[in-house]
């Protein structure tokens, strides 16, 4: 009797073990194993993996544009911002990132307006002060 209650408690210890490992995680965890990854497309992997488990996550829409940025994917980078914009049209961080990856793309016109209306949103965002201020001087109002 005693051998049996061993056995089947060391079967649920390995099965709640294995359970553990294999059970999908949550957005929120996916998410913060992105923010602490140092390679770049494993974010991605893990921004994505948030996304599907959570097709509202804004944060994980915002991180996963500022990777494809870092790679120099910015169309990918700019669906990002878009799809986060409209879950949240009012966030200025991703009209001004948007912005930066439309002068990347060398679409000057279109950067300008997205940074204008980030700071008409939020006059206290120095990052789009900044890029208004360098498109200024480098002439991107042509």
């Amino acid at each position: 009797m005693r051998i049996l209650q061993i056995v089947r408690l060391l079967t649920f210890i390995l099965l709640t073990c294995f359970i553990k490992t294999t059970h999908a995680q949550t957005p929120e965890e996916w998410f913060e194993k992105a923010y602490n990854e140092t390679d770049v497309e494993k974010q991605i992997d893990y921004f994505s993996k948030a996304i599907d488990l959570n097709p509202a996550y804004e944060d994980a829409y915002y991180n996963r544009g500022l990777a494809q940025f870092s790679r120099g994917n910015y169309v990918k980078s700019i669906e990002n911002y878009d799809k986060l914009l409209s879950l949240n049209p009012n966030e200025a961080e991703a009209f001004a990132d948007r912005g930066l990856a439309k002068h990347r793309l060398n679409q000057y016109k279109e950067a300008i307006q997205h940074i204008d209306y980030a700071l008409k949103s939020n006059v206290n965002l120095a990052e789009a002060y900044f890029l208004r201020a360098e498109g200024a001087l480098l002439g991107w109002n042509m």
